[in-house]
């Protein structure tokens, strides 16, 4: 029912220009040039939007629940070890590992506000980057994510 619905505005109810409407046009920019009026997004997308004209109107809403309950795709990308790496190589590479999972570094990706932070002690960091309560609607749909 969620995919037929989600369809149907699309197609139906044309919420959203057609690609060869608005060539090139990325869900972000549309928004921020109110061609459309929704993107799916992320704590990334807040600090840039803080620095724009619709700082103050926007709002964060968690994907909708349905009869199964409501499940947020989570990931944090960019650290990986290659497998087979000599001895010296895969040392260096586990203690960069373990250095970006610190609770200091966690801290500071929260801060940056760009990123919920993989150890959830450092969400009330993240929460904390700024008086802005759309954070928590950012934070609480950890409670429902899923790799």
């Amino acid at each position: 029912r969620a995919l037929v619905f989600y369809r149907d505005i699309a197609v139906r109810r044309r919420v959203c220009p057609r690609e060869g409407e608005v060539p090139q046009l990325f869900q972000d920019t549309g928004f921020l040039t109110g061609k459309v009026a929704m993107c799916v997004n992320g704590p990334w997308f807040q600090p840039f939007l803080s620095r724009t004209r619709l700082s103050d109107s926007y709002i964060v809403a968690p994907i909708p629940r349905g009869p199964n309950g409501s499940v947020t795709r989570v990931t944090w990308d960019g650290v990986v070890m290659a497998q087979g790496l000599d001895d010296a190589r895969g040392y260096v590479a586990s203690e960069f590992i373990r250095w970006v999972l610190s609770q200091p570094v966690q801290d500071r990706i929260a801060r940056s506000g760009r990123a919920l932070p993989a150890r959830t002690q450092s969400i009330p960091v993240f929460e904390g980057t700024s008086n802005d309560p759309r954070r928590r609607i950012l934070a609480d749909a950890l409670s429902n994510g899923r790799l």
